[in-house]
């Protein structure tokens, strides 16, 4: 039997979703609102592969070796500087996703998989997510976009029937995340991330690489730079050099 949510569950998810917007002192001005556009069937089948694919490997456990010690040193270099951030931004607050450094490592394992996967910069991930939500994965966007990224819900709406399609006919069961609405869906990690990713790869697809224009693209404002400069700051910020 497949698991599903009671109402209490449902209701309780609700609750921490509400707790978690209201009890903490982000700044979500700068959230995204990306514009619902029409799809390619290969883009739709990459984001409805979030919804399922399982969790990323741990870094020692890649079999490439540059890769390997890439990742290894990234996460060496950014987690004291991500801690400190966060210790200076959360303080101790028990109801932060990111209140251990074990959680640390595993977002910034999962941010840079994603990343690599989608062919950015972990950095420049960092950095948007530090701009977008300010590492809150409970932010709520007037505009409705969810989680560390301020992915809008449209998303995962979009991809969903894609994954009927290339399901097999005894394809996984139904779990939890089915049962979700597209916004709580977006809570999770790993979908928030990697749908966050694709979508950025698919604007730098569509601007051809300019990345000031993708991320315009990304915040759903192309005429105002300012969005695209402050997270390009925050990126100079995170990269190892510095």
């Amino acid at each position: 039997m497949p698991n599903k949510f009671t109402p209490r569950a449902c209701w309780l998810a609700s609750f921490c979703c509400l707790w978690g917007l209201f009890s903490f002192n982000i700044n979500t001005a700068f959230a995204g609102a990306q514009k619902e556009e029409e799809l390619t069937d290969s883009f739709r089948a990459v984001l409805s592969g979030a919804l399922y694919n399982a969790p990323p490997p741990e870094p020692s456990s890649l079999k490439n070796v540059k890769l390997k010690q890439e990742s290894l040193g990234w996460i060496g270099d950014v987690l004291p500087r991500f801690t400190s951030y966060l210790n200076g931004r959360f303080g101790k607050n028990p109801y932060a996703e990111l209140s251990t450094v074990e959680f640390q490592r595993v977002f910034l394992q999962t941010l840079w998989y994603e990343s690599k996967r989608s062919g950015l910069d972990p950095n420049l991930v960092l950095a948007l997510i530090e701009v977008e939500s300010g590492f809150n994965k409970f932010a709520i966007s007037s505009a409705g976009a969810v989680g560390y990224m301020q992915v809008m819900p449209f998303w995962v709406s979009k991809v969903e029937s894609q994954i009927a399609k290339i399901a097999p006919e005894n394809g996984p069961q139904e779990t939890r995340l089915d049962l979700l609405r597209p916004s709580a869906k977006l809570l999770h990690l790993q979908t928030n991330i990697r749908f966050g990713c694709v979508i950025l790869r698919h604007y730098l697809d569509l601007e051809n690489e300019e990345l000031v224009k993708a991320l315009g693209r990304y915040n759903g404002n192309t005429q105002d730079t300012t969005y695209a400069r402050t997270v390009l700051l925050k990126r100079v910020y995170w990269s190892p050099e510095q």
